[in-house]
């Protein structure tokens, strides 16, 4: 690519994003948005939000007709904001019950599964810290999640989902409890996926190098450190829907000197409780426990947002994607040690 082509893409994909927002502000004004605009369409009068769209697609046609003069060739790509070094925190999530998925359901619809609940309720929990930029205007004249206004990391492999920070300043610390927070009440209340969860601190590596060969394409995505072996290990020995958090994770958010407002939100969202546990479990490298239950500090996610959770809704969780109606005595365990905690919860806010 010439430096005349280059620049005169560099320009385009600017000008896109600058209409984008325009969009995504006329979209918050509907009186803006339905001004005439000075520029007509056909001979037709159009509006500022109409004027908007026909300038984007216009832009993204030029775009379009550069990138299909292209021979990319080999390309490699790194996320922007993950190769700080330093730890990090990070979220370890199961989804609980996903053999059975597996064997109750043919490929065509676990994607469905896939498609219709975990993926937007990945989404939509991601964009919680966003405020009023939470969904964007796209290429194709459609509404959507802005995604990048995401501040917290993701990766999806089979039934696990990560999470993480990238940095360990409390800023993010909070950041990651709410977007975890949105995502449990999401899956029990809404999308119906059983979750299980723990939050670790540690050290963490990330790397996402994608290579685009004429026959191929490499992807070698890794993400390794002790944060995601604290954060497994943790998750591991819960029985129950809920998310416990390492006591690494506490003290280094009190170490990183919160605000008063930072510390306010901590102790909205997180609370001290006695986690029903596996009986014999693996606990952090070589200590086994035998007891049913351990004092650990937990997400509150049961009230945090615009509807309470229900029984009703939990017990979807274990049964409306397993094709099950009856609890086998291991997932009844479950289904009643997260009621427990849901109820408690409730019964505190509410009085």
């Amino acid at each position: 690519m010439t430096d005349e082509k280059l620049q005169h893409l560099v320009r385009l994909i600017n000008k896109i994003d600058e209409t984008n927002k325009k969009l995504t502000e006329l979209s918050k004004n509907d009186e803006l948005a339905n001004k005439p605009s000075p520029h007509k369409f056909g001979g037709q009068e159009i509006t500022e939000l109409d004027a908007a769209k026909l300038d984007r697609k216009d832009l993204v046609d030029s775009l379009k007709t550069i990138f299909e003069e292209l021979d990319l060739g080999l390309l490699s790509r790194f996320p922007r904001n993950n190769l700080s070094n330093g730890p990090k925190y990070l979220a370890h999530i199961d989804i609980l019950g996903f053999k059975q998925m597996l064997k109750k359901n043919n490929q065509s619809e676990l994607e469905r599964i896939f498609e219709k609940n975990i993926k937007p309720s990945i989404q939509d929990s991601l964009i919680a810290n966003a405020g009023s930029d939470r969904y964007e205007w796209q290429l194709d004249g459609t509404l959507a999640r802005n995604l990048r206004a995401a501040t917290i990391n993701s990766i999806v492999f089979s039934d696990t989902l990560i999470f993480w920070t990238n940095d360990d300043t409390a800023k993010s610390f909070l950041q990651l409890i709410n977007v975890i927070s949105n995502l449990f009440h999401l899956n029990t209340n809404y999308f119906h996926i059983p979750l299980r969860g723990a939050i670790a601190y540690g050290s963490l590596k990330f790397e996402d190098p994608l290579f685009v060969l004429p026959n191929a394409q490499i992807k070698q995505t890794a993400l390794f450190g002790e944060a995601i072996v604290d954060a497994y290990e943790l998750e591991q020995i819960q029985n129950w829907l809920g998310c416990a958090i390492s006591r690494k994770s506490i003290d280094a958010f009190h170490s990183s000197n919160p605000s008063e407002e930072e510390k306010e939100l901590f102790f909205k969202n997180i609370i001290d409780y006695s986690v029903p546990i596996k009986k014999i479990s693996k606990f952090f490298g070589f200590q086994y426990v035998k007891k049913s239950h351990m004092d650990m500090s937990v997400l509150q996610w049961v009230d945090s947002r615009d509807i309470n959770i229900t029984k009703e809704n939990v017990y979807k969780c274990f049964t409306i994607n397993t094709g099950t109606e009856k609890f086998n005595p291991d997932v009844k365990c479950k289904f009643d040690n997260t009621m427990k905690f849901v109820e408690l919860v409730l019964k505190n806010t509410l009085t």
